[in-house]
């Protein structure tokens, strides 16, 4: 009797019928699916099916936080504890630990393909680190950061990795301050890119370009307390003082500066914080007024001509902190926020929030935890 094999599955049947029946799985179908055949296993593991897999999926988010670990003897800042908070179940289960390493908070982020990008020190050096984690494969990649492979040593301000299609590659971009004589006191950012190949993560096979210094530069000044925002193949970041929003193409490797909404109030002296946040693939800023605890949510419409839509009017209330406050996802109908008081839920149609109460201490600031949108199904196994 003849036995079926996968690549006989393969031959028999239609690509496109093929990668529609794989679109409709549920998450750990679709993982055991991948195991099948070295095929199915490179289709499923490809950003561009990923991404449109999260995209048609109908669940909720997961979220990523960074925690340091906390044992009888103390806190160990060389642990770091990785947990995913699932918004459907209100659960957190541990994704994976990391040893050696001091994690920076707020720089870390996550592709809507599930690749997660952090920077640390290792081993108490001073020199910062950048590594990769695939979410899909479960596979750590340390890039390089010397000489010899491009790396212009240089303090860095702030990073952030999309997915590029047309290349079939995920480029991380780096802004460094470049301080030469000629620009003391006034410093100017500089651009470093790599290239990582879609696989590297996928086979263990490390395969990734030389950093490369990028043609443009900027003059002001980006503010490297806050995230990177990815909308796209967009990185965004905020400058200082709320000026301006400085965004980076990824795939064309230009700079352009993004005017805040005609009306609001970005000045030193006002009483506004804002936060911005992808809001549905398009950038989204959320505005705080720190004294009244009103709070409204803008769309950009058109990055061409600087075009804001308000969506929301409301007030944080007793979920608001002053002293620390950080939207970790955003959809058009809903926040969750990382507050003083633990993790806030607010459903913004019916104007109703909810401390939830969760088995993690997200009160002590120190911890660092950081919260990272992972777009739907993602393919993590709980």
């Amino acid at each position: 009797m003849k036995t079926t094999t996968a690549q006989d599955i393969n031959n028999d049947f239609p690509d496109d019928f093929e990668y529609e029946i794989q679109l409709r799985l549920p998450p750990k179908s679709l993982s055991r699916f991948q195991s099948v055949s070295k095929f199915w296993g490179n289709q499923i593991l490809d950003p561009s099916f990923r991404d449109i897999y999260h995209m048609g999926s109908k669940k909720n988010p997961k979220i990523i936080f960074f925690k340091t670990q906390v044992s009888s003897f103390g806190e160990n800042p060389l642990v770091a504890e990785w947990v995913c908070f699932n918004t459907k179940t209100l659960s957190l289960y541990n994704i994976f630990t990391t040893k050696g390493t001091r994690v920076c908070p707020t720089n870390m982020m996550v592709t809507p393909q599930g690749m997660m990008c952090y920077a640390g020190t290792k081993n108490n050096m001073m020199e910062s680190q950048i590594f990769l984690y695939s979410l899909s494969s479960k596979q750590l990649l340390e890039l390089p950061m010397d000489s010899s492979s491009g790396f212009s040593k240089a303090p860095i301000a702030s990073f952030g990795i999309g997915y590029i299609p047309s290349i079939k590659k995920f480029k991380l971009a780096l802004l460094y301050i470049n301080v030469t004589p000629s620009n003391v006191p006034y410093p100017h950012f500089k651009c470093q890119v790599i290239e990582i190949n879609n696989n590297s993560l996928g086979d263990g096979t490390t395969n990734y370009s030389n950093w490369r210094v990028v043609d443009e530069h900027i003059t002001d000044l980006v503010d490297s307390s806050h995230s990177t925002v990815l909308v796209e193949s967009t990185l965004n970041w905020k400058s200082c003082c709320d000026a301006v929003i400085i965004s980076f193409d990824l795939e064309s490797e230009k700079f352009r500066m993004l005017n805040y909404p005609s009306g609001v109030n970005v000045s030193l002296h006002s009483t506004n914080k804002l936060y911005l946040v992808n809001l549905q693939e398009k950038l989204g800023l959320l505005i705080v007024d720190s004294i009244t605890q009103d709070a409204s949510l803008w769309k950009l419409q058109d990055h061409g001509s600087h075009t804001w839509e308000k969506r929301y009017n409301f007030s944080l209330a007793e979920a608001f902190c002053s002293n620390h406050l950080w939207p970790i996802y955003v959809q058009d109908e809903e926040i969750v926020i990382h507050s003083e008081g633990g993790l806030v839920f607010y459903n913004l149609k019916n104007n109703t929030f909810k401390i939830l109460d969760i088995n993690v201490n997200l009160n002590d600031l120190s911890l660092g935890q950081v919260g990272l949108p992972v777009l739907n199904q993602s393919l993590m196994q709980e």
